[in-house]
């Protein structure tokens, strides 16, 4: 991948440090071996061994005299296009060489444990004239979130025989943040739009006032603005009619991520990216929100402005998200709730099913009152046949092969036990008047579930307005 396939920006270019001589360890005892050598054998009188150790010797010297009398002016410099990257996706390194002489080379670069080469090698051969500078780029993977960095760049260049080399090493303390990663599933903007408005449409009501939208048509009244007389229907019926618009309203929106350990995972990296995926739309819009990261404490919180800064800043808090805690805590999240001015709002769980469900629905039915709609996205677990083995395991485990007891009789129990669960806490939030949606894969986006979740909610009035309607004919 070339290099001008990036943006780098010239302020994170970092200058070199000063050339030196490195001695191998291998030159260091080969040194001292022919020093030993041409002293046992100048005491000795063993004219074998001193042709070989002052021949050595003088390779030492002659290229100890070179480096220091031979200037050769080497520039190298390191340039990131960014300080702030997504989890599973690239970071480019550019590194630029300059040499007032003809030299042969090897640049390596080391990186933090975090970071993987998408080539195999981390190590090039650099071969430059006179006068001339070289552009290289190498590309790494992150692939989790935390913090990131080059460790270090080096170039070693007029060796002699593995002996010893001149070496011109930069160490950049640039830290690179790793933010969650985006969501697998990437939309056109107009979409996430129109996702968002059909949210919206169903969450508020009418409000007849002063705006764009046109609402309804109505008989005039005095004090009535004459730029809303609807002129046609004022001829039809014989009397002045004018149009009524809908106020726009705005929606506070806060979205809540679980950061228990049940959450441990890509269920937590989903929810993630997910609220920075819906925080991202819902920032663009006229509306509000506020992220809330939550286990039995308050971990993080962020408000969203209309800066586009917001988001960056709303990636740097959530890169170091921790799961902690092994239920929620409802009580203390109610008192967040109340003390930061959360209330009236529209709440977005993203959680799991693998909770207590008895603390769930206390949770849920003592938070319901103070938010203005409840919506609770559930995270497939995909760990769920784990945790759920005691309790299905019978006397066949011991009687029957394990491959078959797993495949005839486990995993069908499993299935069932996670189906049971998945209707309860269903049944929990109905109850409370919210809504219920079960993420069932990481490979998707969450506007995409939530297309879904109105999909399924729309279905369902139209359902119980025809079975309504049946009933009173």
């Amino acid at each position: 991948m070339s290099s001008n396939q990036f943006r780098f920006d010239d302020t994170l270019i970092i200058e070199e440090s000063e050339t030196q001589l490195v001695t191998t360890s291998f030159g260091v005892v080969l040194f001292f071996a022919a020093i030993f050598l041409l002293t046992l054998s100048v005491g000795s009188n063993l004219v074998i061994f001193v042709i070989p150790s002052i021949s050595i010797l003088v390779v030492f010297i002659f290229n100890l005299l070179r480096f220091y009398n031979t200037k050769v002016d080497v520039k190298v410099k390191v340039t990131f296009p960014t300080t702030q990257i997504r989890a599973k996706t690239f970071l480019p390194t550019l590194v630029e060489i300059h040499s007032s002489r003809d030299i042969l080379g090897v640049l390596s670069v080391t990186p933090s444990s975090g970071l993987f080469p998408v080539t195999t090698s981390t190590t090039r051969l650099v071969k430059l004239k006179k006068d001339q500078t070289v552009n290289t780029t190498f590309l790494f993977y992150a692939p989790r979130r935390g913090k990131e960095f080059i460790k270090s760049i080096s170039l070693q260049f007029n060796g002699a025989y593995g002996l010893f080399y001149t070496e011109n090493t930069i160490n950049p303390n640039r830290m690179i943040v790793v933010t969650p990663e985006p969501q697998r599933i990437q939309i056109p903007w107009t979409m996430k739009q129109k996702i968002l408005d059909d949210l919206i449409s169903s969450i508020s009501i009418p409000i007849k006032g002063k705006g764009s939208d046109f609402l309804s048509l109505r008989d005039f009244q005095f004090g009535d603005d004459i730029r809303h007389i609807h002129w046609k229907a004022s001829a039809k019926y014989d009397k002045i009619i004018v149009k009524e618009y809908e106020e726009p309203k705005r929606l506070r929106f806060l979205l809540i991520v679980d950061a228990t350990t049940f959450m441990a995972g890509p269920k937590l990296e989903f929810a993630l990216s997910a609220a920075i995926e819906l925080g991202h739309v819902i920032q663009r819009s006229e509306h509000s929100v506020k992220i809330l990261v939550f286990n039995y404490k308050e971990s993080k919180y962020v408000e969203l402005t209309s800066s586009p800064a917001s988001i960056r800043t709303l990636g740097l808090t959530l890169h170091n998200v921790l799961p902690e805690g092994v239920n929620l805590n409802y009580r203390t999240l109610l008192q967040t709730v109340k003390s930061r001015g959360l209330i009236d709002t529209v709440a977005v769980f993203l959680s799991d099913v693998e909770q207590d469900p008895q603390t769930v629905r206390e949770g849920i039915l003592a938070i319901r009152p103070w938010v203005q709609r409840l919506y609770y996205f559930a995270m497939y677990s995909p760990g769920f046949g784990t945790t759920a083995l005691k309790s299905v395991r019978d006397e066949n485990a011991l009687s029957m092969d394990e491959i078959r007891y797993r495949r005839e009789i486990l995993e069908k129990k499993i299935s069932r036990k996670y189906n049971d669960v998945v209707q309860e806490f269903r049944e929990i939030v109905m109850t409370n008047k919210g809504k219920f949606h079960l993420v069932e894969s990481y490979n998707t986006n969450i506007l995409l579930e939530l297309k879904k979740a109105l999909e399924l909610e729309l279905s369902i009035m139209r359902k119980e307005r025809i079975l309504g309607g049946i009933k009173n004919a």
